[in-house]
């Protein structure tokens, strides 16, 4: 039986076999010649966290990647070492205490690295109250012992000057709305005064102003006199 010799290649497919290897040379050459990564270099910041400005937050809980998690000291502060190149930004999510609202937004930082003699970057974020104190001050001149009421219920009684505080605890743009009651004196005028407040999102002190005037007795008519004629 004869024997069968292996098909030769053609010229063309040695030419297509040749330029596959050179394109595969270049490519090997390309990459040894890239350019290395720089290695990570160590950042640090600080997060700063407040309830409102100049009020330092305890107890916020600030979480990033690679399960990294810090809570706040009692200046409110959380200090970062982290292992980075320059320029790159980081995302942290900040999970504040009970009885505040978290930020809306995630905090976005970057890494950079200051002067030799400069402190490192500083990034604040609020953490504001879920509810506010608020005093509404009250001053009815002339209306002594009168009870202010709120919804109906009485939340406070002027004194012998006609002064009185209504200490409140709302939320922040909750409206509220307080009235004097002076059914127990019904010659002062105004009767019944109302004020409606909305509190900002800060602790605040209001001022419910109700000056009171007395009627005055009418005159009575006397008899009629004889028209002279």
């Amino acid at each position: 039986m004869p024997s069968r010799r292996a098909p030769t290649k053609s010229r063309e497919s040695r030419r297509a076999e040749g330029r596959a290897y050179g394109l595969v040379g270049l490519l090997l050459a390309i990459a040894g010649c890239a350019t290395p990564e720089p290695e990570p270099e160590m950042y640090e910041l600080s997060i700063r966290v407040e309830s409102d400005p100049g009020r330092p937050l305890a107890g916020a809980t600030v979480l990033g990647a690679a399960q990294f998690r810090s809570e706040s000291d009692a200046t409110g502060v959380v200090r970062l070492r982290i292992n980075g190149q320059q320029g790159q930004r980081l995302r942290f999510q900040v999970r504040c205490p009970e009885g505040y609202r978290a930020p809306e937004q995630p905090l976005d930082v970057t890494l950079t690295r200051l002067g030799a003699d400069a402190p490192p970057p500083e990034y604040g974020v609020r953490c504001a109250p879920e509810v506010r104190t608020v005093v509404i001050a009250v001053r009815a001149q002339h209306g002594a012992g009168l009870p202010v009421k709120h919804l109906g219920r009485e939340v406070a009684r002027t004194d012998r000057a006609g002064a009185a505080h209504v200490v409140m605890q709302l939320a922040p743009h909750e409206p509220i709305e307080l009235s004097i009651d002076t059914s127990s004196q019904p010659k002062l005028e105004p009767q019944n005064p109302t004020q409606r407040f909305e509190p900002p999102d800060t602790d605040a002190v209001l001022l419910f102003d109700a000056p009171f005037v007395t009627q005055k007795p009418r005159a009575k008519a006397g008899p009629a006199r004889p028209t002279r004629i």
